[in-house]
């Protein structure tokens, strides 16, 4: 969540400090990590002890000499994908020789950034970056179609002066889809308001201020997933995107299960045989890559590998329904090495109360050597984490502790047996046991007492997924 705000005038003339500065303290609430202005190819960033723009506003040189303007922006930024630097501070600016030449403030987060880089822009290097200067790079390159492409939520506002430095075009855009796979309706993804008010447009992500300020003017919302330039004091529709096929939350892989039960489009593509049970399914390999045979290498040591996912010092973790574990108040997957305490907090320090569980993508291991298998295997493929789920699901789900939740069905799996769940599951680090009958949640027990994973910890702490297993002749 961040705020956005602006001042744009139908000709150069005066700039309204008093409205501006006061849209920028309101939408401080929306904020909290960063600010950003920029006015007619001139910008100033805070940090630190002016992230506030209650407290930029006030040291702010650019603000407290600019007397006239054409086009004003500012933004309070709440960081969400990437760090929090002046570095990364909006509004985004890219420059050539020197000049501006693009300017894009981004309301939102956007989860597929790297997928949509690739795609669009693979001689960037996007190292670095937040979401929001990926897609101004993307916008930049002229790909728009990407709006209509990624996974999140986002309204962006951009000035573009590539075609004139005098009158530039400027673009909103607000995105509206749905926040779930299992929602019916479409919602709106972030706010955006503006008003007009004696030749000067002002915007903001909250409407309640535009209001009192413009007594006399209307206060019209954005339209939704329409690509509209700003000119002649009006909306202009530049392009609609259809955003049906798009969700607002991180979509994550979850283990697709390759039996009969689910009307399988690929049932004559063999894979091989667990337990005497024919599997079907189809590998989709990434760029073509040749799949190793997980098994027929040596695992090498990963002592030193504690995780990707940096968790404060007790902070607790959660489980959603499709039995992924959290970093709780926020949608970390867990991956690697976390030392959990029986209450379900994690810990620095592994002790005899906090025992290290082992993680990928959210989905609980059954010990480190299964996480170290999976790794040997990503480096082997040069693959990320997710990646990897889609190119051996049967693998990883035979290593995993808890049931699947197969979201397109709303079904779970039993992972090692690659069959339809039926049976009472308790779930680590919850007060929850939930009874499975025919892969249906039929009902939940809350109990007072959580559960730990000490349990679990002792039955598979001499488990090896090279022996214990019988082995899958992969394609080659």
């Amino acid at each position: 969540m961040c705020g956005i705000f602006g001042q744009i005038n139908d000709k150069y003339s005066n700039f309204n400090y008093t409205t501006f500065c006061t849209l920028g303290v309101v939408n401080d609430a929306r904020g909290g990590d960063s600010v950003g202005i920029f006015i007619d190819g001139k910008y100033e960033y805070g940090i630190d002890k002016t992230k506030h723009f209650n407290d930029f506003m006030c040291s702010s040189k650019l603000l407290n000499k600019i007397e006239k303007c054409k086009i004003a922006f500012g933004h309070c930024r709440k960081t969400s994908v990437g760090v929090t630097s002046l570095e990364t501070a909006q509004p985004v600016i890219i420059c050539k020789k020197k000049q501006v030449e693009y300017v894009l403030m981004h309301n939102g987060t956007i989860y597929n950034t790297d997928e949509l880089a690739q795609k669009y822009i693979p001689n960037v290097d996007i190292k670095g970056m937040s979401d929001s200067q990926v897609m101004a790079h993307i916008f930049y390159a002229g790909h728009y179609e990407a709006l209509e492409e990624y996974n999140g939520s986002a309204v962006f506002a951009i000035i573009d002066y590539r075609k004139s430095t005098t009158n530039p075009t400027i673009l909103f855009f607000k995105g509206t889809s749905k926040k779930s796979e299992y929602c019916k309706n479409a919602e709106e993804e972030r706010p955006l308001y503006f008003t007009n008010y004696n030749g000067t447009m002002f915007f903001s992500s909250i409407e309640s201020i535009l209001d009192p300020i413009f007594r006399m003017g209307d206060v019209y919302e954005l339209n939704p997933n329409l690509l509209c330039e700003y000119r002649d004091d009006d909306m202009y529709i530049v392009k609609e995107y259809d955003r049906s096929k798009c969700l607002q939350n991180k979509i994550v892989p979850v283990v697709q299960s390759c039996n009969s039960y689910y009307n399988n489009p690929y049932p004559n593509q063999y894979l091989g045989n667990k337990k005497n049970k024919v599997m079907f399914g189809e590998y989709r390999p990434k760029n073509d890559i040749i799949l190793p045979d997980p098994y027929g290498v040596k695992i090498p040591e990963f002592s030193s590998y504690l995780g990707i996912t940096k968790l404060k010092e007790w902070e607790s973790v959660d489980v959603g329904l499709d039995l992924l574990y959290y970093q709780k108040y926020k949608s970390n997957l867990l991956q690697g090495g976390v030392n959990i305490s029986e209450a379900g907090f994690v810990s620095s320090d592994e002790t005899n109360y906090c025992k290290k569980y082992w993680f990928w993508q959210g989905i609980m291991l059954k010990n480190k050597a299964c996480f170290d298998y999976l790794l040997k295997i990503q480096y082997e493929l040069n693959v990320d984490e997710m990646d990897l789920l889609s190119v051996y699901p049967e693998l990883i789900a035979s290593l995993a502790v808890l049931p699947f939740y197969i979201t397109e069905t709303g079904i779970y799996i039993d992972g090692y047996k690659d069959e339809i769940y039926n049976g009472n599951v308790i779930i680590p680090f919850s007060r929850r046991e939930i009874e499975i009958k025919d892969g249906k949640n039929v009902k939940s027990n809350i109990d007072t007492v959580i559960h730990s994973g000490v349990q679990l910890f002792e039955k598979y702490k001499d488990y090896n997924p090279l022996t214990d297993d019988v082995v899958l002749e992969l394609s080659k």
